[in-house]
C-alpha cells in the first residue's frame, strides 16, 4: 500500500506541473491517472475525478466519441506508461495487442486486453518494466497463458479462467488465475456510470524462475 500512496503523490505532482502549461487534454489525462490511484487506494474519489477528466477533455475540444471510446476500454491499473493525450494512450494499447470489438444489439463488447507480462512468479500481478533497447531481444523464457474473465463495475476481477498455457502446465494456469484475482482495472463507463463487463480476454506472460 505504501508504494501506491507514493505513486499517488507522484501523479498529483505531475498534475500540478501540467496544469501550469494550459494543455487541457494533458490535464485531463493527469486526472485519469490520479483517479486510477484513488481507485486502487479506495479513497472514494475516483468517480468524481474521472468525471473531471471527461470535462477537461470536452474543454480541450476532444471529439466526444473519442472520449467515449477511451472510457469504454478497461485496462489494468496503475498504467505502466504515462501519456498526455488520448490518441497516444490508445495507440499504445493497440501496439500491445488491445482489440475492442463493439457488441451488437446492446450486448457487451468483446475486448482482448492484449499482453500483460508479469515481473516473475514471485510477483505475478506486478507488470514487468519495459527493458532497455539493448536488452529487448534477450530471450526471457516466458510462459504464455490465455485467460478469460469478467470485471465488476468497481474494476474487480470475477471468474478468472486460464484456458490454455504454453508450455502446458496446471501450475501456470493456476498462477495466472491467482494473478488476475489480484489485479484492478480502470472500470468501463457507459455515460457517467461504471458498468460491469463480461467475456474479457488477455494474454498473460511471466518469466519462470530458474
Amino acid at each position: 500500500m505504501t508504494y501506491l500512496r507514493q505513486g499517488y503523490e507522484v501523479v498529483k505532482d505531475i498534475s500540478d506541473i501540467i496544469r501550469l502549461n494550459g494543455d487541457k487534454e494533458a490535464e485531463g489525462m493527469a486526472m485519469v491517472y490520479e483517479a486510477d490511484y484513488q481507485m486502487l487506494l479506495g479513497l472514494g474519489l475516483a468517480r468524481r475525478t474521472y468525471q473531471r477528466a471527461m470535462d477537461l477533455f470536452a474543454e480541450a475540444g476532444v471529439q466526444e466519441q473519442k472520449v467515449i471510446d477511451f472510457f469504454s476500454r478497461p485496462i489494468v491499473i496503475p498504467a505502466l506508461e504515462y501519456y498526455t493525450s488520448i490518441d497516444d494512450a490508445m495507440s499504445a494499447q493497440a501496439a500491445d495487442g488491445y482489440v475492442y470489438t463493439a457488441g451488437e444489439d446492446g450486448e457487451d463488447p468483446k475486448i482482448h486486453l492484449g499482453n500483460y507480462t508479469a515481473w516473475n512468479e514471485s510477483v505475478p500481478f506486478t507488470p514487468m518494466p519495459n527493458p532497455p533497447d539493448m536488452l529487448s531481444d534477450i530471450e526471457l523464457g516466458l510462459t504464455r497463458v490465455e485467460t478469460r474473465f469478467r470485471i465488476s463495475s468497481r474494476g474487480k476481477t470475477r471468474g478468472p479462467d486460464a484456458e490454455t498455457s504454453d508450455p502446458e502446465s496446471v501450475r501456470a494456469r493456476r498462477d495466472a488465475e491467482d494473478a488476475l484475482k489480484e489485479m484492478v482495472f480502470r472500470p468501463r463507463f457507459v455515460g457517467t456510470r461504471w458498468r460491469p463487463i463480461r467475456n474479457l480476454t488477455m494474454t498473460y506472460w511471466y518469466p519462470t524462475e530458474k
